[in-house]
């Protein structure tokens, strides 16, 4: 069952007898005001699968379509809409405002591009788990958005939620980033293997560097030998 009504933040939104449901979804779903100055893009990396794994941000999925991209919890869970089949039946529904429903369809693009295999493998793993929750396996068959469209400004219903994801996506990633290189969830051995790679390095650039200044300073001292003889 899809929901369209607001729980997270009722103030205004609460559904007054007798209204339009035309009026309803006009008044829950409004596009940003302001556009972003400049051009943000958004990089490779920015899909699901990065954001869950490298970044830690849980995935929650809603049957709410106003909670999608709703980031929550101190930024540790975003919600996801999953039900595509949904969306892509109602591409022409004269009740949603103009281009949500596509502009919806963009982020599930966006985020999980059928032509990456590991997040189609990440979304299958979690209609396992949450086998009870029914997720649309049409989520992965969006396609991947166009070049030309992966810029912020080009979503104007979720921008400022995309905006906030990506945000947390950037500041959540470097160290989780260093750690996944540390670390196989696998196998414990090969965590042990890269501390010790790296180490390894680091002490061959260390000792690299020492050899190349007492060179140096056997030149100098050499040069300056010769001066005073």
């Amino acid at each position: 069952m899809v929901d369209v009504s607001e729980v997270e933040d009722t103030q205004g939104l609460v559904l007054i007898p007798d209204e339009p449901l035309h009026t309803y979804l006009h008044r829950v779903f409004k596009p940003s005001k302001v556009l972003v100055g400049g051009v943000v893009r958004f990089k490779s990396d920015f899909i699901a699968r990065n954001i869950h794994e490298t970044a830690g941000i849980k995935i929650s999925w809603t049957d709410n379509l106003a909670n999608h991209l709703r980031l929550q919890r101190d930024g540790k869970v975003v919600h996801i809409f999953h039900h595509a089949n949904f969306l892509k039946h109602r591409l022409h529904c004269l009740y949603f405002p103009d281009n949500l429903i596509q502009e919806t369809l963009d982020t599930l693009s966006l985020l999980f591009p059928h032509s990456d295999g590991k997040t189609r493998a990440l979304f299958d793993k979690q209609r396992s788990l949450f086998a009870e929750a029914g997720l649309d396996r049409k989520l992965v068959e969006c396609g991947d958005l166009k070049a030309e469209d992966r810029n912020l400004n080009h979503f104007n219903f979720w921008r400022d939620r995309i905006e906030v994801l990506k945000d947390a996506f950037e500041e959540s990633s470097p160290t989780r980033a260093t750690l996944k290189v540390l670390r196989d969830r696998k196998n414990g051995g090969n965590w042990l293997n890269s501390w010790a790679a790296i180490v390894a390095i680091a002490l061959t650039l260390f000792f690299g560097l020492v050899q190349s200044i007492e060179g140096a300073i056997q030149v100098y001292q050499l040069y300056h030998s010769k001066s005073e003889g």
